[in-house]
């Protein structure tokens, strides 16, 4: 079961996935900061190198390779090594609302979405990760504060699966006016998408695009030109970039105006880069 110690050929993902099953946090953070100083994403840092240990791990449990003992000093692990990561994310005074997310019915872990809460963070939106309640409860939360930009819900699909989609339903007939996404293992559901959530996660790697396409008043086409407005170019460049006239692309970032509350092109750019609408 336990690999041979790392030596000085191993690279870093190598080292990250020795060190989580050895239980050595201080060495699995060393890993992971190595590995994304090499420009390896966040949502890539867990997707392929963290949650495959924990599966590995689950997996020889289950078979009664491990006791529960071990099974849980590696999951206790992986929870310190993404604190301590989410500990070095830069929270500035000024986010595009805040993130809640939560277990769906009969879900226990919420490991994962302290994974997802992190690569959140990044993205510069705040996060929040809630135990299981009800619905009904979470959108009286929800409107008690008035900063929640999305609602994320993990689920796996084998335990409360009809519960988790008539929370769907729920939250659709609540009419919160908050997206809700669906992640987790449920999302591999072949009905899962005529479930009603805004949108379906496949993964990290696509979390912060998802969030960001259910969050964002903007159109695809304002937000593409806004986007080339942002890298300083003229109505005609933007035209031209994107085969428009510059009279619709003056037509275009007018509505960004109206929707960003600003007048200008400078201070539109400015708020859609701290809403989170154009990265």
């Amino acid at each position: 079961m336990l690999p041979r110690p790392p030596g000085p050929e191993d690279d870093a993902g190598q080292l990250l996935r020795h060190a989580l099953i050895h239980c050595d946090v201080a060495g699995a953070e060393a890993a992971a900061l190595l590995l994304l100083s090499q420009g390896c994403p966040t949502s890539a840092l867990y997707d392929l190198h963290v949650t495959p240990v924990l599966g590995e791990i689950g997996s020889a449990w289950e078979r009664g390779d491990l006791a529960v003992w071990q099974e849980h000093a590696v999951s206790d692990c992986a929870r310190s090594l993404v604190a301590r990561l989410r500990s070095r994310v830069r929270l500035s005074g000024s986010r595009p609302g805040r993130i809640v997310l939560l277990p769906g019915p009969g879900e226990g872990h919420v490991l994962g979405l302290q994974m997802a809460a992190h690569v959140v963070e990044e993205a510069g939106w705040d996060a929040v990760v809630l135990d299981r309640m009800p619905i009904t409860q979470l959108a009286e939360l929800i409107a008690a504060r008035g900063d929640v930009a999305a609602v994320l819900v993990s689920g796996s699909g084998a335990m409360g699966r009809d519960r988790l989609q008539r929370s769907v339903q729920d939250w659709r007939r609540l009419g919160t006016g908050v997206p809700l996404v669906l992640g987790g293992a449920c999302t591999g559901l072949p009905d899962v998408a005529d479930w009603g959530a805004d949108a379906v996660l496949h993964g990290l790697d696509d979390l912060v695009e998802r969030l960001r396409s259910v969050t964002t008043p903007l159109t695809p086409r304002e937000t593409d030109v806004l986007r080339e407005a942002a890298r300083g170019l003229t109505n005609e460049e933007i035209g031209g970039r994107l085969g428009l006239r510059a009279s619709t692309v003056k037509s275009h970032l007018e509505h960004v105006y109206a929707k960003t509350g600003v007048r200008d092109r400078a201070a539109s750019v400015a708020e859609a880069l701290r809403r989170g609408w154009i990265s």
